[in-house]
């Protein structure tokens, strides 16, 4: 499994107008990483992609029981969110879901027979989430750098995450500085697709210019934004 937060100030600097970016400088999501996906990730690309997606899409039957998050999962979650995950205000939950949910969590294959159990599969998997998110709060090491306006080691995020081929990084370059946009980690899960531990990525996400952009062009040192507005 792939668990990924990105720094929610690098996302809504870029594109203040967006929903999710109208937390206020002094807020929770202006000092910490707010969550994207959890997603089940394959050792090596299958059909152009390192990742299951939109499982089962093609059966038509059984994709229009699970395609949509229940409206009672939204509101169990809604102030985890608002804290954790902005983004999953404002539209991004239904895309985490279907392109990934739907491939997370073996019980989900139940609800063909029995559509009932939706809820509790979607209500693992966000809770997964949310339980993350409080296992892995952002490191002063971070939160010092965003107050400071100096640059960080990515050797430093490295070993302060759990050291090289535990995570990658993704970085975005702007005005001459690169900025770290996003953190992600890998986890092993159990067989109901449960993450259960930290564990060394596999190569293809390590060789990922999405994944691991910062470690893949060398950088030697980071940004961490602040919000602007």
């Amino acid at each position: 499994l792939v668990f990924a937060m990105g720094w929610n100030n690098q996302y809504c600097n870029d594109k203040p107008s967006d929903k999710e970016c109208t937390y206020s400088q002094n807020s929770f999501p202006a000092k910490n990483f707010g969550l994207h996906g959890l997603w089940p990730q394959y050792n090596t690309s299958r059909s152009g992609h390192d990742w299951p997606q939109f499982c089962h899409k093609e059966e038509s039957s059984y994709w229009n029981k699970v395609a949509s998050i229940e409206s009672s999962i939204k509101n169990k979650f809604q102030s985890e969110w608002a804290k954790y995950a902005p983004g999953y205000l404002t539209g991004l939950e239904n895309h985490e879901w279907t392109k990934h949910g739907t491939c997370a969590m073996a019980s989900i294959l139940k609800v063909q027979s029995n559509p009932s159990v939706l809820s509790d599969v979607q209500a693992a998997y966000f809770s997964a989430q949310m339980q993350l998110m409080k296992d892995n709060p952002t490191p002063t090491l971070i939160s010092n750098a965003m107050e400071s306006g100096e640059a960080v080691n990515v050797n430093d995020i490295l070993e302060t995450f759990g050291g090289p081929g535990m995570l990658g990084l993704n970085c975005e370059t702007k005005n001459g500085k690169v900025y770290l946009n996003q953190i992600e980690m890998c986890y092993a899960k159990d067989s109901q697709g449960q993450p259960t531990k930290r564990v060394y990525c596999p190569q293809n996400f390590l060789k990922s210019s999405y994944d691991n952009n910062c470690v893949l062009n060398n950088y030697k040192e980071v940004y961490i934004a602040k919000k602007l507005n």
